[in-house]
């Protein structure tokens, strides 16, 4: 899928009222991550699928990374906008990284060492930089914004895979994934609309239908799972023993 960065800038300019929905899907991507982190540190297991964390991190850092692009001569407002969404976006997947290195070794590698543990998890996220790099040198994407929906469809078969690992819900909650649902449905629009031609196409609205529609049938998959583990707790036991 190819633009024209000229044109998507000016069609951002000819249609900024896309701001209100484009802000809207920021809102839902912290709501999304701050229960994400929540979760995890009342559960004691990380909540973010270990190579979503590495995806989301390379694609960011990636971004914030291109400062002096954004904010050199002739950079956009949107560019800058976008900017410091990054910025608080990569500090919330530093805090996720973190909970993985802290909960994940219990459920990976309990023999191993913390040392053993921790260098692990950095070298995963050091591969997926180098990889992510080299995939997108194969495509032209000038403003991150093919790469940014590829990441987002990304993370429902990474969710579905962990609930499949766990046999369950446990670490995931209704509202992580009723909140990404809510800004698949805003971001993809919102894209086609402000973004030009360009994403009007088959494959962008195709992209943003299928992960839509996954990320609904995960919310329903963790609902299910989170009322089927209320209903079989014991008479008597706490409700904070029971995941929310």
């Amino acid at each position: 899928m190819r633009y024209d960065p000229t044109a998507v800038l000016q069609s951002l300019d000819d249609h900024k009222i896309v701001l209100i929905p484009l802000a809207l899907a920021f809102v839902l991507n912290y709501v999304w991550f701050i229960d994400a982190m929540r979760v995890a540190r009342r559960e004691q297991r990380y909540s973010m699928p270990m190579a979503a964390t590495f995806v989301f991190m390379a694609h960011d850092a990636a971004y914030v990374g291109h400062f002096s692009t954004w904010f050199g001569d002739g950079g956009h407002w949107f560019s800058k906008l976008f900017w410091f969404g990054m910025v608080l976006s990569l500090a919330m997947e530093l805090i996720l990284l973190a909970q993985t290195i802290r909960y994940g070794q219990a459920e990976h590698a309990p023999h191993w060492s913390r040392s053993l543990w921790t260098g692990a998890v950095l070298a995963g996220l050091l591969g997926t930089v180098t990889l992510w790099w080299i995939v997108r040198g194969t495509f032209d994407d000038p403003l991150f914004l093919v790469s940014l929906g590829l990441v987002t469809a990304a993370y429902p078969p990474m969710g579905m895979a962990l609930l499949v690992h766990r046999r369950g819900a446990a670490g995931q909650t209704t509202l992580m994934w009723a909140s990404f649902t809510a800004l698949c449905v805003v971001w993809y629009p919102a894209a086609a609309y402000g973004f030009g031609p360009a994403f009007r196409s088959t494959v962008w609205l195709g992209m943003g239908a299928l992960t839509t529609v996954w990320a609904a049938i995960n919310t329903g998959l963790v609902a299910t799972a989170t009322a089927s583990a209320r209903s079989s707790a014991p008479v008597g036991e706490p409700r904070s023993a029971v995941r929310a």
